[in-house]
């Protein structure tokens, strides 16, 4: 036969549980405040997602940006957490993922690959891009200011 106590202390668990909502680990719903299921792309909490195309569902859809030079010497996509960065003036290109402080990856140039990051920064209503080699960081692109485009306009 159960005590009162041992079947008190049943129910509490059991409520305590239930109020996790689904499984152990709560709600499933992520870094969603809204409880809605979906995780927020960790870009859409920095300071420069006003200028992305940070969806509901907790996405970044593709945006392009270029700098105002004629020929454009910086081109930059980004989408999801990854960014790819083309130089062609400069003869490089750059590949990388958002690691919660920076864009990290690798530069490819005519002499060949290496670990690279690519640090970005809000300016107005764009950004601002310095791309550095190598684990000591040394910068080799940028800085450069890049606005949102609809479209690449034509670089190198």
């Amino acid at each position: 036969m159960t005590s009162w106590w041992g079947r008190m202390a049943g129910a509490m668990l059991a409520l305590l549980l239930a109020a996790c909502g689904p499984g152990v680990g709560g709600t499933g719903g992520g870094d969603d405040p809204s409880g809605g299921g979906a995780t927020v792309s960790p870009l859409c909490r920095t300071p420069f997602a006003g200028v992305l195309d940070c969806r509901a569902d907790g996405t970044t859809g593709r945006v392009l940006f270029a700098d105002a030079a004629v020929p454009a010497t910086a081109q930059l996509a980004i989408e999801g957490a990854r960014a790819q960065l083309t130089a062609r003036c400069a003869g490089l290109a750059f590949e990388g993922d958002w690691d919660g402080r920076r864009f990290s990856g690798t530069l490819t140039t005519a002499a060949g690959s290496s670990a690279a990051s690519l640090d970005v920064a809000a300016a107005d209503a764009g950004l601002v891009l310095q791309l550095f080699e190598g684990a000591v960081t040394v910068p080799r692109f940028g800085p450069v200011r890049v606005d949102r485009v609809s479209a690449f306009p034509p670089g190198c």
